[in-house]
């Protein structure tokens, strides 16, 4: 459980904006190289 404090909100700090912003960064990623892949594929 996570301690709430008085003013709403938890001890820890809130992960959501970086998480959220390197789980794009690397969604990016992997969509770059399954197009990278996809480039291969074609070339053959």
């Amino acid at each position: 459980m996570e301690n709430r404090v008085d003013n709403g909100t938890t001890t820890k700090p809130p992960p959501k904006a970086p998480r959220s912003a390197f789980m794009c960064f690397t969604d990016n990623k992997k969509e770059a190289l399954m197009e990278q892949h996809q480039v291969k594929e074609n070339a053959d």
